[in-house]
């Protein structure tokens, strides 16, 4: 591993030089570190979205543009994704961290969060570690249980994959199974591939093993007074209905949209019934 031998009492933010294929070095105060963001609408509240894994704000795009006259919103890109660089030491509540700092430099004080997948751990702990900040969340094809041991066992095999062929050929496979018909959603199916290919190494594997380590949050969920929707996908292959099921009962409020025919990708399967439930409970 190459990395400067000086210490330094400031954190930095930097990306490990392990494979000249993979990886580049950054050194970053994070203190300093701009996320990138796009924002859209207009409003009094601020909705902010958080994309989920192989994935960058991008992925909001099209479906966000259907949401421009109801709500102001804010995309990110998670650090390492996209155009915001990675964290020397990436945690699901490190992530959500920055997230709050950036939030704060930008004056927002009261926002209403929606996470895909991975970007829901991230919503969650950002409620958990900030609710003063936190108005609700809505958890989008995500879970508020930590990994199984079995899940923990694929992550590793992953991280092995993506360190002896590369992040392209992880993509490959990826990419459809995370439709319920893949072979009927060939252009979005290549959306997402696309976006997936260019996830760094680094930030692959620098959040399996965040995924993989995460807090099992079902005792908060279950204890705070934050309200939660859910979007389910009745045929998601990463939180399969019954986990589902579980959890959508935990909150003291709670409102739940299950999707039919509909796997872990209703931000492109099912735009418009997802955008008509947030309208409903966000907007």
């Amino acid at each position: 591993m190459r990395c400067s031998q000086k210490q330094s009492t400031m954190k930095q933010c930097c990306i490990y030089d392990l494979n000249p294929r993979f990886y580049r070095l950054h050194p970053k105060p994070i203190n300093n570190m701009t996320l990138s963001t796009y924002t859209f609408g207009s409003g009094s509240e601020t909705v902010v979205f958080l994309h989920g894994f192989c994935e960058t704000k991008e992925i909001w795009k099209d479906f966000t543009s259907g949401l421009e006259h109801d709500l102001r919103g804010i995309c990110y890109d998670l650090p390492g994704f996209g155009e915001s660089e990675l964290l020397q030491h990436t945690t699901i509540q490190s992530v959500a961290k920055t997230i709050k700092e950036d939030l704060e430099k930008k004056g927002e004080k009261n926002v209403r969060l929606i996470g895909h997948s991975l970007g829901g751990y991230v919503a969650l702990s950002l409620a958990k570690q900030f609710p003063e900040l936190v108005q609700n969340v809505m958890l989008f094809h995500s879970s508020v249980f930590s990994d199984t041991e079995e899940k923990k066992t694929n992550r590793n095999k992953t991280i092995d994959f993506v360190k002896k062929n590369g992040v392209e050929a992880f993509a490959k496979t990826f990419a459809p199974s995370l439709f319920a018909k893949p072979d009927q959603q060939n252009q979005k199916v290549a959306l997402l591939f696309d976006m997936a290919r260019q996830t760094p190494a680094a930030t692959h594997i620098a959040y399996s093993e965040a995924m993989r380590d995460r807090e099992d949050f079902a005792d908060w969920v279950s204890e705070t007074d934050i309200p939660f929707l859910f979007i389910v996908g009745k045929e998601d292959g990463a939180v399969p209905l019954e986990k589902s099921k579980e959890q959508i009962i935990l909150p003291k409020k709670a409102k739940s949209l299950v999707l039919e025919g509909v796997g872990h990708m209703g931000i492109l399967e099912a735009p418009e019934l997802c955008q008509e439930f947030i309208r409903k409970n966000i907007a």
